[in-house]
């Protein structure tokens, strides 16, 4: 199965520690919904950008992001 659906995502994240911190009200619609970590790397700033807990990442028109997660994420195999 290619895609795990929300009740296996409930039975095996914290079973078998996929994803750290792990809460389960962030699994909705059958993924999990990261929160955005402490760096990102913006192409308008051409930069890393480090923000504080609360503060947003502004991503202009035309430009991309590659933020960090605050969640460590293990994949299966």
């Amino acid at each position: 199965m290619p895609f795990w659906s929300s009740e296996v995502l409930h039975q095996r994240v914290p079973t078998e520690m996929l994803i750290a911190p792990f809460a389960s009200d962030r699994i909705k619609h059958a993924a999990y919904e990261l929160s955005l970590g402490e760096e990102a790397y913006v192409t308008s700033s051409g930069c890393k950008i480090t923000r504080r807990r609360g503060e947003h990442i502004t991503i202009p028109p035309g430009q991309f992001a590659l933020p960090h997660s605050a969640e460590i994420v293990h994949v299966p195999a």
